[in-house]
């Protein structure tokens, strides 16, 4: 703390990597403290601190990694892991209630801000930025990839961009002609694959918020939703990751694999295959694969697994039986279809590039969920 512009800085102590906040009155800082073992990770939980550094620290929560107070310090929000929650809060900034949970999402929360009048609690998990409003959640669009960092007055923010594009790309390899670049990618997509025919696209897709996964022709046009939420982990809640996707070389199946999302220490990894035409998600085993998207059989019976510590096994689609085959027997990824004549691969920049950005009004868009 520092007294600006030149005053002299005092130590508050440490803290976890969530953006503190004031209380009104300037007396206090509302801030997430290390409770687990390892410095400036999670778990975290809610302190009030002294703004004068004179005085203990008083535990609010023995959880919160994320922290947000309304303006006129009656409210805070906060999120544990991938819960939200709201808890009133009397005039000497404690918990005056029992905190109630307004959201869960696949992801960690990373970003949360109140809206001025503390009539709307914005916040982002993963990719994707949701806002509620009188009890109603959204999901709002944003045309760019940002990191929120401020809601201004006027709902307008100030946010972090990601300023790189990823564009898809075909190699016609029997002409082996210059590579034709087709189309950008919009960065709310990943995991793209292209079917057999060559005339449609699988990708894992943030649009509508949590992640889907979604079929469209190879121009972008004519999406449709295969996959409306990815099976998840039990143990750990709802955060599960897709680790690829691949389709069967006779176009009828989509097979994906998936893991438990980051933070659990936990290689483990499912495969499941849903029919390409539209249908149920179908678990075939509790392995990953390797590479991550997983490898098919050529007369597409079944799909190649792992268990990440060179085991390696056949699972048959039909039965979800396991047999044990070596690495030499597994065949080799490839980027190839119509009769092996395209080659199709996507471009992501690099280096990194990122701005300061400002984003209109996030409380007054809208998006029609798909």
């Amino acid at each position: 703390m520092k007294d600006y512009p030149n005053g002299p800085e005092r130590s508050l102590g440490e803290v976890c990597g969530a953006t503190p906040s004031w209380t009104p009155d300037g007396k206090y800082v509302l801030a997430a403290e290390q409770a687990g073992p390892y410095p400036g990770w999670p778990p975290c939980r809610l302190v009030r601190i002294p703004a004068n550094g004179k005085g203990p620290r008083l535990r609010l929560a023995n959880e919160g990694d994320q922290l947000a107070l309304t303006n006129d310090g009656s409210r805070l929000a906060y999120a544990a892991g991938h819960i939200v929650k709201t808890v009133a809060l009397d005039s000497d900034f404690r918990f005056k209630a029992t905190p109630n949970v307004v959201a869960k999402e696949p992801h960690e929360i990373s970003t949360l801000h109140w809206s001025a009048s503390g009539d709307s609690l914005l916040y982002q998990a993963w990719t994707y930025t949701k806002a509620i409003t009188n009890g109603t959640s959204r999901v709002v669009p944003t045309s760019l990839r940002v990191w929120i960092s401020q809601l201004l007055p006027d709902g307008s923010a100030l946010a972090v961009q990601d300023e790189n594009t990823s564009t898809l790309w075909r190699h016609d390899v029997k002409a082996n002609t210059e590579p034709q670049q087709l189309r950008s990618i919009p960065w709310t997509d990943d995991d793209l694959t292209v079917s057999p025919s060559g005339d449609q696209l699988a990708f894992t897709t943030t649009r509508n918020g949590a992640p889907q996964i979604w079929l469209s022709k190879l121009d972008g046009k004519n999406t449709r939703v295969l996959v409306r939420a990815i099976p998840p982990f039990h143990r750990y809640g709802d955060r599960t990751g897709v680790d690829g996707l691949s389709w069967s070389p006779d176009g009828k199946w989509i097979a994906l694999s998936t893991n438990p999302g980051i933070g659990h220490g936990d290689t483990s990894g499912r495969i499941f295959v849903v029919p390409a035409a539209g249908g149920a998600v179908r678990k075939l085993a509790n392995y990953g694969s390797w590479p991550p998207a997983p490898l098919w059989a050529l007369d597409s019976s079944a799909v190649y697994v792992s268990d990440y510590k060179d085991k390696y096994f056949s699972v048959n689609i039909a039965t979800g039986r396991l047999a044990s085959v070596p690495k030499s027997d597994l065949p080799a990824p490839s980027p190839y279809v119509e009769d092996g004549r395209y080659h199709y691969y996507v471009k992501r920049p690099d280096p990194l590039a990122f701005r300061i950005v400002k984003i209109a009004n996030l409380l007054t868009q809208t998006q029609k969920a798909r």
